[in-house]
């Protein structure tokens, strides 16, 4: 007889953990991960808070971080102040080590602003969901080229172009002909994929 998976488990927790997602709703990329987070996490009884990054702050307490962000509505999106106006922020959401995770949705790595938030959580000790490390490999192609290149992972023969003279040379060193795949090292969605055919 099959024993339930909970009576397997060592760590024995009073309350549940908590939530934060750190991401940003924008017109061209909606946040539709981060709702869906949400509304799962809830199903579950996790106490979670959708922190939009853009306004976002955070308020250092000894051990923990209360986060300080725009309010968001039920789509993840949120109204971004007006010029001269003070922003408005949802009530702070108190983070502690101990019992909150921090997760990050990846496109949030563009911004350098935003990194030096996330070093704050690595710092005092949270578990983060990516890593900021995972953020910075994903978000630039010849970075992810170089890391699956590490662990033998079969991938497309590949060179970085650094400025448009070294593109014929780039070809020679590939060993290739036209049509070749452009891709610029940032952009997701097939932004800046080009098809080169001469």
């Amino acid at each position: 007889m099959i024993e339930k998976f909970s009576s397997y488990i060592q760590e024995v927790k009073e309350k549940p953990y908590r939530l934060v997602i750190l991401s940003h709703n924008a017109p061209d990329d909606p946040n539709s991960t981060g709702v869906r987070f949400r509304e799962e996490a809830k199903k579950l009884g996790i106490k979670v808070y959708l922190a939009e990054m853009v306004g976002c702050r955070l308020e250092e307490d000894g051990d923990k971080v209360i986060v300080h962000s725009l309010p968001t509505n039920e789509k993840g999106e949120y109204e971004e102040p007006k010029p001269g106006e003070e922003p408005k922020y949802a009530p702070g959401f108190v983070c502690d080590p101990k019992d909150t995770l921090i997760m990050v949705r990846s496109s949030t790595a563009y911004n350098i602003s935003w990194k030096d938030m996330f070093r704050v959580f690595m710092d005092k000790g949270f578990c983060i969901i990516n890593p900021l490390t995972c953020s910075e490999i994903c978000v630039d192609k010849w970075h992810t080229y170089q890391e699956l290149k590490k662990h033998n992972l079969t991938q497309p023969k590949t060179e970085l172009v650094t400025h448009k003279e070294d593109a014929p040379a780039a070809l020679k060193r590939l060993g290739a002909d036209y049509p070749v795949i452009l891709k610029t090292i940032t952009g997701t969605h097939g932004i800046g994929v080009i098809l080169v055919e001469s």
